[in-house]
């Protein structure tokens, strides 16, 4: 007999607990297994921990992340006008550039861009920092190089100034386009491009400042010091690096031609050869004016 009860009991507790377990539609449960209004106490959120009226367990928190991120995919896809879509910006994107059209979460809506206008400004933002690092800022060194006394000097501060100017107006489009186009999971001031940029400004920036150093020192010693070889080595590491940065900038915007991006390489590698060709016809002239005083400064037990 006590065997033949115990099943029972146990069966009579199992459905106690089951009965007590569930709450009618429209309420919660707590931990405790007690039924509670939708709105429990004047609460606005169920407890941490709750189930609802088919006695599935929830977790307020888990819960309040999912819907918002069913949310935020919702406003993502929302379908954009055919006069301002984000196509004519990512569209002619080629294998191996960013385009996150082909990716999860696409552009949200709410960006309220131009695209055209961010497509225009991208591809002003690559003329002006290509005038600067091609043309410009080589010209400005080969004039430094070739040109004699203070000709050379004036020609090189007018050009780089110059230069400075572009690629501040380059800089300045750039930071437009990586602040305005940017959403969750793309970031274009995570990528090697504008980080690169960045750093080159800032270079670029102080480069007045050791230009004058160097000229001061040049007039008063009449012979480089370190702050001439700083200027000088770090202008010619500022100009090569921009000119790769230019090709990077190609490659990720992925907008340009093959006969473009060709044209770019073959106009950077041509001025590379001459600026160094007139960087060894510099050193060589100097080398030669040098040579007088450095006989006077030794005859005259002066320090070399």
């Amino acid at each position: 007999m006590p065997r033949l009860l115990s099943p029972i009991l146990l069966t009579i507790l199992l459905l106690i607990s089951t009965i007590h377990a569930w709450c009618p539609p429209g309420t919660w449960q707590d931990q405790n297994g007690h039924c509670h209004a939708r709105d429990p106490y004047g609460w606005r959120d169920p407890p941490p921990n709750y189930y609802d009226d088919r006695n599935r367990p929830h977790d307020r928190d888990r819960d309040r992340d999912r819907n918002q991120a069913t949310r935020d995919r919702d406003r993502d896809n929302v379908a954009y006008s055919r006069a301002n879509h984000p196509s004519y910006f990512f569209s002619s994107h080629r294998r191996g550039a960013i385009n996150p059209l082909r990716a999860r979460n696409p552009p949200p809506s709410r960006l309220n861009v131009d695209w055209k206008l961010a497509s225009n400004v991208r591809t002003a933002h690559g003329i002006m920092a290509a005038l600067a690092f091609v043309a410009l800022f080589p010209i400005g060194a080969i004039s430094a190089a070739i040109l004699p006394g203070m000709l050379g000097v004036g020609v090189h501060v007018v050009v780089q100034m110059l230069g400075f100017v572009s690629y501040l107006i380059a800089f300045a489009m750039g930071i437009w386009l990586c602040s305005v186009i940017r959403w969750r999971d793309f970031d274009l001031f995570s990528n090697y491009h504008p980080i690169i940029g960045m750093i080159l400004f800032v270079i670029i920036f102080f480069q007045p400042v050791s230009g004058a150093l160097h000229h001061r020192g040049y007039k008063n010693h009449g012979r480089r010091g370190g702050c001439s070889y700083l200027h000088v080595w770090l202008g010619r590491i500022a100009i090569l690096v921009g000119m790769i940065n230019g090709g990077l900038g190609l490659y990720i915007a992925g907008n340009a031609t093959r006969g473009q991006v060709l044209a770019y390489g073959v106009t950077a590698a041509l001025v590379l050869v001459i600026w160094g060709l007139a960087s060894c016809c510099g050193a060589f002239r100097r080398h030669r004016k040098n040579v007088p005083r450095r006989e006077k400064r030794l005859a005259t037990g002066e320090r070399v």
